[in-house]
């Protein structure tokens, strides 16, 4: 059984409210783009992969959404304030930013060189410095905004051929804390969201000839309290909550998402 969300679409939370999702082509970005648009945010969708964005754009206006696509190269800070800045001249205000524009390429440690180091960073860290720059000044100037993060659970276990990735899931977590710092006197609070195992593409490409996802995923799901494979509307449901305007004593915090399959203090 998947997630339920209906109790909670509807609620109409995210009225009046304007979201940028770096990495909303697809996976966890599409996800938590459609979730906040379904409680009324107009959403704008930043991605590298511009015939994606511009699809993914087009089935939320289709479902009679509010929404925008822009083609951003998120380690760029010319390209990230060009689409802010239109984004805001369109709508008049940014309230939430979610940050899941990421890039997972394994890569064995012996042979990982300087600039594969620097390039993985770059797009999973150097970016969320380069959008969150962007936006809390204009954040600051209404005394309000949502900033969430993704991580990855890998974080907390450690992983062979994951080095870069690791080192800038982890980097994310430190930044966010300080922008919690940072935001908190102008009513902006800032979280970074961490998924367990969950059902992305990646993971989707693993399924044999014949398997199921619950068998291809059956080493991951073991160790779970919630019997099922994660899906990315989990993890839009944690943004959700997180970017909602109701969360303004939340920040600064890691929110996992993992079914239970480990428990943190």
């Amino acid at each position: 059984m998947g997630p339920c969300i209906g109790k909670d679409v509807g609620m109409n939370r995210f009225d009046g409210q304007h979201v940028l999702v770096t990495g909303g082509a697809d996976g966890l970005g599409y996800a938590s783009a459609l979730r906040l648009a379904q409680e009324g945010a107009v959403v704008g969708l930043v991605d590298i992969n511009g015939d994606a964005v511009e699809d993914a754009a087009g089935r939320l206006t289709e479902r009679g959404y509010v929404s925008r696509a822009y083609t951003v190269d998120v380690t760029d800070p010319a390209q990230v304030h060009e689409a802010f800045d239109d984004f805001e001249a369109q709508f008049g205000s940014i309230e939430v930013l979610v940050n899941m524009a990421g890039t997972y390429p394994p890569v064995d440690f012996d042979s990982m060189t300087l600039d594969r180091w620097r390039q993985i960073l770059a797009v999973n860290l150097d970016a969320t410095f380069v959008t969150c720059q962007d936006v809390l000044p204009r954040m600051k100037k209404h005394r309000f905004g949502r900033i969430s993060t993704v991580s990855s659970g890998t974080v907390k276990i450690g992983q062979f051929s994951s080095a870069a990735y690791i080192a800038a899931k982890s980097g994310v977590i430190g930044l966010t804390r300080v922008l919690a710092r940072e935001g908190g006197p102008h009513g902006i609070t800032a979280n970074t969201i961490m998924p367990g195992p969950i059902a992305t593409r990646q993971i989707q490409g693993l399924v044999g000839e014949g398997q199921t996802l619950e068998e291809a995923m059956a080493p991951l799901i073991e160790p779970q309290c919630v019997p099922r494979p994660g899906l990315p509307e989990d993890i839009a449901e944690g943004v959700a909550y997180a970017c909602s305007p109701g969360a303004g004593f939340f920040t600064g915090q890691v929110l996992y998402i993992g079914g239970g399959d480990t428990f943190t203090d």
